[in-house]
């Protein structure tokens, strides 16, 4: 078998390893997730969160053709990003009383850190950096924004508050 032929036997292999990794995530954060869909679909505000993994999808699509089809994993990135899932997710497990926004942020944020450093782990760098956008969209995604007033106006994230929005 030449080299060509093993490479592109050696991506599938990654790809069904990362969609195996994916689904158990998706199976451990299955309710957190819920909640964060069910949220989302009930308030305007935040019913573009259901669409952001599609636009993610749409974004890395175009570029399918040009991803590199063997790469090597990389530990320490993905070592970073596994701390900071966990992390996270210790942060949420340790903060009572939390909005419910606050709580899905949370727990969707260590989701896709957790996500992240298993491709890294599983996909390797050249990979991961080929779709580094449409990740960090979605990280980006579930920061919280600064409580109070800004210079934009009053607290957007105060409910009582009917002049923020």
């Amino acid at each position: 078998m030449d080299e060509q032929a093993a490479q592109t036997e050696h991506f599938p292999a990654q790809t069904k390893r990362f969609a195996g990794v994916v689904a158990v995530l998706v199976l451990v954060f299955i309710v957190p997730l819920w909640r964060l869909v069910r949220f989302a679909a009930g308030d305007e505000l935040h019913s573009y969160i259901i669409l952001m993994p599609a636009v993610s999808l749409y974004l890395a699509w175009p570029g399918k053709k040009k991803l590199p089809q063997i790469s090597t994993p990389v530990k320490v990135p993905a070592a970073i990003f596994f701390a900071a899932g966990l992390g996270v997710m210790a942060w949420h497990r340790h903060t009572p009383h939390l909005p419910v926004i606050d709580g899905l942020s949370q727990t969707t944020l260590a989701f896709l850190l957790l996500l992240t450093g298993a491709g890294f782990w599983i996909l390797g760098g050249a990979l991961m950096r080929a779709v580094s956008f449409p990740f960090a969209l979605l990280v980006f995604m579930c920061l919280e924004g600064t409580r109070g007033p800004n210079r934009f106006g009053p607290d957007p994230k105060n409910p009582t508050d009917i002049e923020a929005f």
